[in-house]
């Protein structure tokens, strides 16, 4: 709730006259403390050079506290210029990792014009040393009329008009710093109040920094931009950078901002219409959406993106100068804010069933990190380049192909994806009840799919009669990956021809491939789950260069499809996997079954088991993903379970429990967590979990205002990214986050 001030020192006064004067005012700094000499001696640029509804340097003295550049918004409760400049404040400085608190709003319904939409701003936790500062007053009431008795009533300006100015400038004398009140008196009342009804100081948005003092008056776009919105629709307009009024007017006062930190002025360039390609291979037709001028300026991050996390270890957390905050939605995304089919399916039938829209709508795997761009595949077939500076498309590749989940992988200028559904056909769902069956064959293009990663144009696709879910492994020139027919194919990284190519009994679902590089050779770490008739679960390795096995550990006291759905991590000798096993059958439904979940570590050079432990109590198998992918850092492994819905830490070498976290009951709880500078980064649902690396206590819960699934975040230097479920890509700055 905002902190309502009543004026004393005009409490008699305002009484005499049957109104009162209220300001709100939240600072994150003390704009009362006196000021200093310097500022009396401020030269002005004189009032005929200020035009309402344009940005206008009014002098170059700098009035906010050293290093820092201040963003001051006056406005009053009900003013529809004040509700229209709350976006712009909202949208940038978020950029700069500010995470507002805000209540929804909308301005005085009998003025012109009625009922614009706007954020009345609560609160703010701004990054550690943040270069901005925000400060904010709300002047008069919602009516501009403060009637103490009776309740405000529309229209009723019973106020005078020299009141009315008057309560305006002494509010913002009283709770305003001075060189605000010396604009308003300056600029603000001789230009713009003297016209109102009744004449009242309007709003002013006012950035001052090293480079000197900006001051708009007035709307900087139309008010029909968004006047026949409500804010959540504008929110979401704001979020997926819809509103081309709004966003023009968002890059006008980024400019100024940049402008008065001193920095030096850029062009903002938008892609209004992408470049349209359209490309066939094998007969099948492919679009790309080409946006050039989105092509990120400058490359940050890794340079390639090889494996799954990009790591053995399964950890992806890069160096870069990323520092931003956005949020893109997909196509055929859930609408913002708006997943009652979810709701509505996990209420009716139960958490299992809610699992097809991780396979049917959003993203089932997170986001890969190259040269500045985020790849994303998503479950309606599409293929995602996103600037990861300023959240927008690169390029869309459309492809024919019902689903893809595998992370993209990037390697010499080429984006490799695995094409095909975690779908059956009716005869393999027949032979999948009976323990056995293999995953995806004929249900539609599968294989895998090769794509230029600077402009999205589709080069060559490998098919395959079944789905290429897992994520592939790039090395020595090959691409290696396997599919849902228990095969593992490597091609020439360049080209797509076949290199070589092994058969084994079972299907390869979601666990990504991993590589171990031992003394003149390579090993291609693959794992599988049951065959048909029997349960032919296993962790295969394959010598790199020509396919040939080195070992296979077999698994057949694993359930399901654990095995083929847990991403396995390799650590220094270690191999290490975590998967359900053990079953016990009371019948065919899920809520019929008991399991537990298995903790396996071997040696990767020769798969000698070194210990397995269960690591849990029984409880019922999951949806649809049985695996609990491990992240393994400096000697401790870190394994989720949606058995106990924690997480919890062990001793690599002896299996020892180090500790388990509070419970986390929204969270997906089957892919890796994060280690990052002493914390473990978990992703739970709309929010992100924080734990203590050493304790597991929780230390914070971040709202991300979007639905994350059985994913993995990547961080890049300063920022946070991942995808929906429901069909979005975020960046979120990790000072908020931690």
């Amino acid at each position: 709730m905002l902190k309502r001030r009543l004026v004393e020192s005009f409490l008699i006064m305002a009484i005499l006259v049957g109104v009162a004067s209220s300001a709100y005012l939240l600072s994150q700094t003390h704009p009362t403390t006196a000021q200093p000499n310097y500022l009396k001696n401020a030269q002005w640029v004189p009032p005929s050079a200020v035009k309402p509804g344009e940005w206008v340097k009014v002098t170059n003295q700098d009035f906010a506290p050293v290093n820092k550049t201040e963003v001051f918004l006056d406005g009053w409760i009900g003013c529809h210029v004040a509700a229209m400049d709350s976006w712009l404040i909202f949208y940038v400085l978020s950029h700069y990792g500010f995470n507002f608190t805000y209540e929804f709003h909308t301005s005085d319904p009998y003025r012109t014009p009625p009922n614009v939409p706007g954020l009345i701003f609560e609160g703010y936790k701004a990054p550690k040393n943040s270069p901005i500062i925000f400060d904010w007053i709300y002047m008069y009431n919602q009516y501009l009329n403060e009637a103490l008795l009776p309740t405000p009533q529309p229209m009723n300006y019973s106020i005078s008009n020299t009141i009315a100015i008057y309560y305006g400038l002494m509010e913002l004398k009283e709770f305003a710093p001075q060189w605000v009140y010396n604009i308003a008196v300056t600029y603000n009342v001789p230009i713009v109040g003297q016209y109102k009804s009744p004449p009242h100081v309007v709003t002013m948005l006012i950035v001052t920094g090293p480079n000197g003092t900006w001051l708009l008056l007035g709307p900087s776009y139309p008010p029909s931009a968004i006047d026949k919105l409500t804010p959540e629709e504008v929110m979401e307009e704001l979020i997926t950078q819809s509103n081309p009024e709004l966003m023009k007017a968002i890059h006008q006062f980024w400019q100024i901002l940049n402008e008065s930190m001193g920095k030096p002025s850029v062009a903002v360039s938008v892609c209004v219409q992408a470049e349209e390609i359209t490309s066939y291979l094998h007969g099948f037709g492919f679009t790309t959406y080409y946006y050039p001028c989105n092509y990120p300026k400058e490359a940050t991050g890794p340079s390639c993106w090889i494996m799954y996390a990009n790591s053995e270890c399964r950890n992806p957390v890069f160096s870069g100068d990323l520092n931003t905050s956005w949020i893109y939605q997909q196509m055929n995304a859930f609408q913002y804010g708006n997943i009652t089919a979810w709701e509505e399916d996990i209420k009716l039938l139960g958490s299992e069933f809610g699992s097809g829209y991780e396979q049917a709508a959003g993203d089932a795997v997170g986001p890969s990190f190259a040269n500045g761009i985020v790849y994303v595949g998503s479950d309606s077939g599409q293929l995602y380049a996103i600037n990861a500076y300023t959240g927008k498309a690169v390029w869309i590749l459309t492809t024919p192909a019902a689903v893809i989940m595998s992370e993209p992988v990037v390697y010499h200028g080429l984006v490799y994806v695995g094409l095909g559904p975690a779908t059956f056909t009716y005869e393999q769902g027949k032979l999948n009840a009976y323990g056995g069956g293999h995953r995806g064959l004929y249900t539609g293009l599968t294989g895998l799919l090769a794509v230029n990663a600077s402009t999205g144009v589709p080069k060559w696709l490998f098919l395959t009669k079944s789905q290429a879910m897992p994520t592939p492994v790039v090395y020595n020139g090959m691409v290696i990956f396997d599919d849902g027919d228990g095969n593992v194919y490597a091609l020439n990284a360049t080209n797509g021809q076949l290199i070589w190519n092994y058969s084994y009994d079972g299907s390869a679902n979601m666990a990504s491939l991993n590589l171990y590089i031992g003394k003149g050779y390579a090993l291609v770490i693959t794992a599988f789950s049951p065959g048909y008739p029997v349960n032919m679960s296993a962790i295969i390795a394959l010598y790199a260069n020509n396919g040939t096995p080195a070992y296979i550990i077999k698994v057949p006291f694993a359930y399901g499809s654990s095995v083929g759905d847990a991403v396995p991590a390799i650590y220094g000798c270690y191999l290490v996997d975590s998967f359900m096993g053990y079953p016990i059958y009371h019948g065919v439904y899920l809520n019929q079954i008991y399991v537990r979940q298995v903790l396996l570590v071997a040696n990767v050079t020769n798969g000698k088991i070194i210990y397995v432990k269960n690591i849990t109590g029984y409880g019922h198998p999951g949806d649809d993903n049985n695996g609990f992918s491990p992240l393994v850092y400096n000697g401790i492994i870190y394994v989720p379970s949606h058995i106990n819905r924690t997480v919890a830490a062990f001793n690599l070498s002896t299996g020892k429990l180090i500790w388990v976290s509070p419970k986390l009951y929204h969270a997906s709880l089957a892919d890796q967590p994060v280690y990052y500078d002493g914390y473990i980064i978990v992703p739970d649902f709309d929010h992100i979990a924080v734990l203590n690396a050493t304790t597991g206590q929780l230390v914070n819960k971040y709202y991300v205002g979007v639905d994350l699934g059985k994913d993995q975040p990547v961080i890049v230097g300063n920022d946070l990214i991942d995808s929906s479920i429901f069909g979005y890509i975020i960046a979120v700055p990790l000072c908020l986050v931690l």
